[in-house]
């Protein structure tokens, strides 16, 4: 994954642009609180048992730290409990 500035002067071609914005449309990002409101609403409307997540953070320790984060505002420990 390119770091951040990379990425950010790619130019997307019309087609490119077009998959982007309707991919985005289905991501969950922002504070902790705007996540669990976003994950619980997705959790309702498709009555998962469980959800599975990814983060496209370029940088590992940022990486992690959003996944402490996503599981501190969930109440989660490390040992799946």
């Amino acid at each position: 994954m390119p770091a951040a500035d990379t990425a950010a002067q790619y130019r997307y071609t019309p087609d490119e642009q077009s998959f982007v914005d309707t991919w985005l449309t289905a991501v969950i990002h922002g504070a902790p609180d705007t996540i669990r409101a976003g994950l619980t609403d997705l959790q309702r409307r498709t009555q998962a048992d469980e959800l599975m997540l990814t983060t496209m953070i370029h940088d590992f320790l940022a990486r992690e730290r959003s996944y402490a984060l996503v599981a501190e505002e969930f109440d989660l420990s490390s040992d799946g409990s």
